[in-house]
């Protein structure tokens, strides 16, 4: 396992790219939110959790389909996108304030949450985590990069907005330092 820092992978992402995931996450929730609301009170959080995610999958989809340098790779149903060029792959997740997700155990899924290797991808690219956090009414509040370690994660990062940044101002944040600081 390779082990990379925040600053590093996320300064290897570049701006561009962190604001196109970012976009990604919110159409996929924005589209969930916009089904009618008689249909949406049927679903648990699990359901809504797998619709969210398969609108995120399909924009991702979309978005990367003819992109240079990026290739989709489908482990038995675990959905990875790979970028060469930052050499990071990317799983899309709905997760908590921590990075922390509540993951489907298979044997992909574990390999990929320990830096191990996969199928179709070479040992060296760094593992992320892009996901999703939501407040109690399910309203979004940001998106967020981690890097995980098992069950737990080396890092966390947060992606502000362009419109949320003031000039000068990263495009992330390390949360576990908001965290400590809020409380």
């Amino acid at each position: 396992m390779t082990v990379r820092s925040m600053s590093e992978v996320l300064g290897v992402m570049g701006d561009d790219l962190l604001v196109l995931l970012d976009d990604i996450l919110r159409v996929g929730v924005s589209t969930y939110a916009s089904t009618p609301p008689h249909l949406l009170i049927e679903h648990d959080k699990r359901a809504q959790a797998n619709a969210t995610y398969a609108h995120i999958v399909a924009e991702a989809e979309r978005r990367f389909e003819s992109a240079p340098g990026v290739r989709f790779v489908n482990i038995r149903g675990l959905k990875l996108w790979w970028f060469r060029e930052p050499n990071v792959v990317v799983s899309f997740k709905k997760m908590n304030k921590y990075g922390g997700v509540q993951r489907h155990d298979s044997i992909q899924q574990r390999n990929f949450d320990y830096q191990r290797p996969l199928e179709g991808i070479p040992p060296e690219p760094t593992r992320l985590r892009v996901g999703y956090l939501l407040d109690e009414m399910s309203g979004y509040v940001r998106t967020q990069v981690a890097s995980p370690n098992g069950k737990r994660m080396l890092w966390c990062a947060a992606v502000q907005p362009p419109e949320f940044r003031t000039d000068g101002q990263a495009i992330w944040y390390d949360v576990a330092e908001q965290i400590q600081l809020v409380g």
